[in-house]
C-alpha cells in the first residue's frame, strides 16, 4: 500500500487494484478520497468518506462509499467487510 498523507496526494492499495487521491483531510475528524478499482469502466470514479466523532468511550466511525458502478456494488460492499471492517474489529478487540 502507498498513501500520500496530503490533500491531492495519491494512494494505491492491494497491489494497485484500488487507487485514488485525497480530496479532504481533517486530522482526527474526516478523510475524503476518490476511489476506483482497476477493473471498473475507465471513467468510473467513486468517493469514500470516513468521518470520525469522539464518543464517551472512544470514537465513532461513519463510512460512506458513493458512486460505485452498480455492477460492482455487491463485490465492493463485501470487500470492505472482508478486507477492512472485519480485520479492524479483530485488531481492536485484541488490543483493548
Amino acid at each position: 500500500s502507498k498513501i500520500n498523507p496530503k490533500v491531492g496526494g495519491k494512494f494505491s492499495v492491494w497491489g494497485g487494484y484500488a487507487q485514488g487521491k485525497n480530496i479532504e483531510l481533517i486530522p482526527g475528524k474526516k478523510i475524503v478520497q476518490t476511489w476506483r478499482a482497476n477493473d471498473w469502466p475507465k471513467k468510473a470514479v467513486s468517493t469514500v468518506t470516513f468521518t470520525l466523532r469522539p464518543t464517551h468511550d472512544g470514537t465513532e466511525l461513519e463510512f460512506e462509499h458513493a458512486d460505485v458502478p452498480p455492477e460492482f456494488e455487491a463485490e465492493i460492499e463485501q470487500g470492505w467487510k472482508d478486507y477492512y471492517w472485519n480485520p479492524l474489529a479483530k485488531y481492536l478487540q485484541a488490543h483493548k
